[in-house]
């Protein structure tokens, strides 16, 4: 990260990796706790390397078109970007495509296709893929096992419904310089994120911070004032992370790479776009700790 911000990664083993779903054990994973007392959860978020001996094939890939999201960026200021979207069939090239670029070359080819109002329009990132059993794991082309579905000692077990993509894992397949825009998780969540194949860039806040951001995007007014607490997810914001650090905002940066887990603490804002076509798939997960005391959902209008 910027500065003196570091980002804690682990390098376990095959044995310690498995442990994050060992159904025998009860409690949450050791990598979870070992985090937590490094000070991770301070920091927003933490990156697991998954061990060589425990990365599968993927599968073949599907070339054909999908219907995917595509964007139309709106300048608003202060290097923030609304990232307003609209779904078009579009095709993805095979795995791994993309050159591999530093943070530094990464952003800047970023700020170039920004500026320049999107000129091609070959971005676009397929969301929300059901990714739950081997058949529908295949379709989205990802390893036919999850090692992120069942970490032991999740308490959205108990929970009375299920909901794709918090409870269960989905896909999600981008372009280069693909965004995904600001966004805390539903209900204060802490999200895992496997990368099966490509980079993607990371940004993120720190738990403490969320205040003081929300702050910042309602002073311009980026926003309006807020009627619940996922508002940032359906604002498409993009961007603006030299503006967030002069307000005195920690903003963590990481090139995630292909094998590697970005796991995030609840609360934490966080985005980031893809370097090179990527592969990944995500869940949402909540320890022992998790409260949702205070949270205010999204309503039926959202």
């Amino acid at each position: 990260g910027p500065g003196d911000l570091k980002v804690l990664v682990f390098m376990p083993t095959t044995e310690q990796f498995d442990d994050l779903s060992d159904g025998a054990k009860a409690g949450k994973p050791h990598i979870i706790a070992c985090a937590d007392a490094l000070g991770a959860r301070e920091a927003g978020a933490f990156v697991i390397e998954t061990p060589e001996s425990a990365r599968m094939p993927l599968p073949e890939q599907y070339l054909g078109p999908r219907e995917c999201t595509r964007y139309v960026p709106k300048d608003l200021g202060c290097g923030f970007w609304r990232m307003q979207t609209c779904k078009k069939k579009a095709a993805f090239g095979p795995l791994p495509r993309g050159a591999s670029l530093s943070v530094e070359e990464a952003e800047a080819g970023m700020k170039d296709l920004l500026q320049r109002t999107w000129e091609h329009g070959n971005v676009h990132y397929e969301t929300d893929i059901p990714a739950c059993t081997e058949e529908e794991r295949r379709a989205a082309g990802l390893p036919s096992k999850s090692h992120v579905a069942k970490i032991r000692g999740n308490q959205l077990e108990r929970t009375a419904c299920t909901i794709d993509g918090i409870h269960t894992p989905t896909a999600y397949r981008g372009t280069p310089f693909a965004p995904f825009q600001w966004h805390v998780e539903n209900f204060w969540l802490m999200s895992v994120n496997a990368l099966h194949s490509g980079e993607k860039i990371w940004y993120w806040s720190e738990p403490s911070s969320l205040a003081a951001i929300d702050a910042v995007f309602q002073e311009r007014p980026l926003l309006g004032k807020p009627s619940h607490d996922h508002y940032l997810g359906h604002e498409a914001l993009f961007g603006g992370t030299d503006h967030l650090r002069q307000q005195g905002i920690a903003i963590r940066c990481f090139k995630q790479k292909e094998g590697q887990v970005m796991v995030t603490y609840p609360r934490v804002l966080h985005s980031g776009f893809s370097v090179t076509d990527t592969l990944a798939e995500a869940i949402n997960y909540a320890d022992e700790t998790w409260d949702t005391t205070g949270y205010r959902p999204c309503t039926e209008k959202c």
